[in-house]
């Protein structure tokens, strides 16, 4: 209040925001000379800013000229000092020089990078780059946006990172943020993106940190160090939730980079943090409307933050190009060649930059039922092949696995998806990139095999099919999963005869009464693009890749007129989408009350998930707050408080994700304040944690022991049931 009467309105709540909230200054109860300690506290305060201002030679009455650009940045950076500073440790009223400010700043891990210069392509990654990658060799301009189209497989990724590179090597920008769509899929670039790193660091040099919802369970903290700084690791600071996103270099969500944009505390520290930064966002097609709202809005002020925004995607509508490029000029309607780079400057003018793609492969494809595609995929792994089946939900998943496993060795049946426990989710997912990896090969030379799985295979995990069963759904998704057929192909020479890269595309008879289609028919997908889709592949009996992406996209997506069943799914649609983009407005909008952002939803269906943590029945006798017998893990974990962060990372690597089903998994039934101490359980009504024991027989029950409608298998993992 002070304050705004000196700077005005955006100055006083620029300093509110310190303190992570936004303030009511027009509080007219609070707003009085009174209220504000009176006439001495006043001339006090008067002093203090007098002592500023000649402190850092600014005269008396200087007036702040603050850009809306420039003014949330200025906020992040002032939030940080003040953290940075609330670490010197001398005695009241000594002072700090130049040498203490500097060994602070440096402690805190903020040091310009030490890039090696003049590094080729083939230096960093150890082959020569193709046509793609040669395109992005020129270098790019600070706050451009580049969307990068090309099929899958292509090497966007490194295409991208070779950009970054010319940017640190040319000091046009101070580090890079590598944002994707799931934490499975940070995880696996991570270690690519460290390996590129390592290439153009010395050795002591920074590395990227891990970015996501529960990456903090893997940083490694000094133990017994509250600030959590390491002088053996120099990026330490930086871990800590609302300071990831501070690092120089880092791999994550695009979640993490949004919370700079929506009205959560500490807001403007994450976008200081991407400030200047070479910004890379993978995957950009598979967001809603409400995601990809509030990543446009991102896109927009990352720009306006002088970062370089490179945004990569196989399977994108011309309309979601021009909207992710900030394109001025509307699209024409016409269809515009594949692959494509566009490059789009401050004005919102284009540059297209047109590059040959691989060369075109064809793939059969063919509609079936369940019924024939058991026999197919049975058929194809006698016969040696590879077989990758993708399904829509988790329980259909399961379903085919229990079919299958009545025919086949069960060595030679995979199944992936997200309700198994994390530590059987990556031991179970490192199998199968082994056996059809690109280090796959003795594994495909001694049997055939039928990996099933949800969408996670779309994008997530490395994998080479010789046959591809997906159930229907939008063409970019099946575009995806296509692009795991054939991935490496030094595979070609020892692939069975029989092996062709061809498609089988389930449907279960819904079109034949089409008008009975309703809006919910195809959940998770929207009942009317998956109408469209089918629409449009049942005139294919093959693609070719890539030259069918464009026109098999704009035929599905392009708005066109409806009538009958189609109209009604079409309105359906389009009030959904109405609602989430008004949705993400009110989550950007800094009108409402600062939220925190453990529960702040970057996704339309975050809030619906819970963390399911299992434990033996009665949890053998022990009390829950000493100790927790896992049914996955040999040995229970003793609940210490004096080594809390070994005992979350075991608590989170147990968690089963599943859909929140109230009538299934009541909280009331078994609360979990015994888990407090060590994980984040919720406040007031929000409990993204649950608890059950687990029967001898595989039942779920609460804590007095009454069954729920959920089931353990160790096969089929957490599978829902109806109760009789």
């Amino acid at each position: 209040w002070f304050l705004r009467e000196i700077y005005g309105e955006r100055f006083a709540h620029l300093a509110a925001a310190h303190h992570g909230k936004n303030f009511d200054l027009g509080n007219p109860a609070k707003n009085n000379l009174l209220s504000r300690g009176g006439a001495e506290w006043k001339k006090l305060r008067e002093q203090v800013i007098l002592e500023v201002l000649q402190s850092i030679s600014l005269t008396p009455g200087y007036l702040p000229d603050l850009p809306d650009d420039i003014a949330e940045i200025v906020s992040g950076a002032v939030i940080i000092a003040d953290w940075i500073s609330s670490a010197i440790d001398k005695p009241d009223g000594s002072s700090t020089d130049e040498c203490d400010i500097a060994e602070l700043v440096a402690a805190a891990g903020f040091s310009s990078c030490n890039i090696k210069t003049g590094m080729t392509f083939e230096d960093i990654f150890g082959f020569q780059p193709n046509e793609l990658q040669k395109r992005c060799l020129a270098r790019v301009r600070t706050g451009t946006i580049s969307v990068i189209e090309s099929e899958m497989g292509s090497g966007k990724t490194e295409a991208a990172l070779y950009a970054a590179y010319k940017m640190l090597e040319s000091g046009d920008a101070n580090g890079i943020y590598f944002a994707l769509p799931t934490q499975l899929t940070s995880e696996k670039i991570h270690s690519r993106f460290n390996d590129f790193l390592e290439k153009i660091l010395p050795d002591d040099d920074h590395r990227a940190l891990l970015i996501h919802g529960d990456s903090h369970l893997d940083w490694r903290l000094s133990e017994g160090n509250e600030d959590g700084h390491d002088t053996h690791n120099r990026d330490s600071w930086f871990q800590n939730k609302k300071r990831a996103l501070l690092a120089p270099f880092g791999v994550g969500t695009v979640d993490q980079a949004l919370l700079s944009i929506l009205n959560v505390k500490h807001n403007a520290v994450r976008l200081f943090g991407l400030s200047g930064k070479v910004i890379i966002i993978d995957e950009c097609h598979s967001y809603d409307n409400y995601t990809g709202t509030l990543l446009k809005k991102l896109i927009r002020k990352l720009r306006r933050c002088n970062c370089t925004v490179l945004i990569l995607s196989a399977t994108l509508t011309d309309k979601a190009r021009h909207d992710f490029a900030l394109l001025d000029k509307d699209p024409d309607g016409s269809l515009l060649p594949y692959p494509l780079l566009t490059r789009s400057n401050e004005t919102g003018g284009e540059e297209q930059i047109i590059f040959p793609g691989s060369s075109p492969k064809r793939v059969g494809v063919k509609f079936s039922d369940e019924a024939s595609a058991i026999s197919v995929a049975l058929e194809k792994a006698a016969n040696g092949e590879q077989v990758l089946w993708i399904e829509n939900t988790v329980e259909r998943a399961q379903n085919i696995f229990s079919q299958l496993a009545a025919y086949i060795d069960i060595e030679q049946l995979g199944l992936i998806h997200s309700r198994f426990p994390r530590c059987m989710r990556r031991t179970n997912e490192n199998r199968w990139v082994e056996m059809l990896g690109k280090h796959g090969a003795a594994a495909r030379k001694s049997k055939g095999h039928i990996l099933i799985g949800t969408q996670v295979l779309e994008q997530s995990v490395d994998i080479d099919a010789d046959f591809l069963i997906t159930r229907l759904a939008p063409a970019d998704m099946i575009l995806q999963r296509i692009g795991r057929l054939w991935r490496h192909r030094q595979f070609d020479m020892i692939r069975p005869a029989s092996a062709a890269g061809n498609v089988m595309i389930l449907t279960d008879g819904e079109f034949t009464v089409p008008d009975k289609i309703g809006s919910k028919t195809f959940l998770p997908y929207d009942a009317y693009y998956i109408c469209r889709t089918f629409e449009v592949l049942e005139n294919y009996d093959s693609l070719l890749l890539p030259d069918d992406i464009r026109p098999l996209l704009e035929a599905v997506y392009r708005k066109r007129q409806e009538s009958g069943y189609m109209q009604m799914l079409k309105r359906e649609l389009d009030s959904k989408i109405e609602t989430m983009e008004n949705l993400a407005v009110l989550a950007a909008s800094k009108y409402d009350k600062t939220g925190d952002d453990d529960n702040f939803s970057t996704r339309i269906n975050d809030r619906p998930s819970v963390q399911l943590l299992l434990l033996k029945k009665d949890n053998c006798g022990a009390p829950l707050n000493e100790r927790l017998h896992s049914p996955f893990l040999d040995d229970p974990i003793i609940l210490s408080a004096s080594d809390r962060l070994s005992i979350s990372k075991q608590i989170m690597h147990t968690m089963i994700t599943l859909p929140e089903d109230d009538s299934a998994l009541p909280y009331e039934n078994f609360t979990v304040d015994f888990l407090a101490p060590f994980i984040y359980t919720g406040t007031g009504e929000f409990h993204p944690v649950r608890a059950a024991y687990l029967d001898s027989d595989g039942t779920l029950l609460d804590r007095t022991g009454n069954p729920l409608p959920l089931m353990w298998h160790d096969l089929l993992g957490l599978k829902k049931f109806k109760k009789k």
